[in-house]
């Protein structure tokens, strides 16, 4: 935001009653707070159907949608929770670059293992 950009919105901020103001910076100054393992929760909320993850290995091509995405790493998720995976529990991955490696990935994340 340039120079004269902010003091514009000083002039224009300095026109309305402190308790609006107030409520203005409450409502736009929110943070978004997230972390890797919610992208594929709101990726499929807003882009359910469109393609999230293409996988080819030379000779078969696979292609998953956001929310396809979503389910198949929750189901990861839950297998590790039912195996006893507490939160912080390291989970070590040894694999080949693959589609399934990135539902493995993103489910041990919602599950909160690192």
């Amino acid at each position: 935001m340039s120079g004269s950009e902010l003091d514009e919105l000083r002039s224009l901020l300095s026109t309305i009653s402190e308790e609006n103001a107030i409520r203005l910076m409450k409502r736009y100054n929110k943070i978004m707070r997230w972390v890797i393992a919610d992208f594929p929760k709101f990726t499929a909320h807003k882009y359910p159907d469109k393609v999230g993850l293409i996988y080819y290995d030379g000779n078969v091509e696979r292609r998953y949608t956001y929310l396809q995405l979503d389910s198949l790493s929750n189901r990861v998720a839950n297998f590790l929770i039912e195996s006893g995976l507490k939160d912080y529990d390291r989970v070590a991955l040894h694999s080949m670059n693959s589609d399934y490696f990135v539902f493995t990935m993103f489910g041990t994340y919602k599950a909160k293992g690192v």
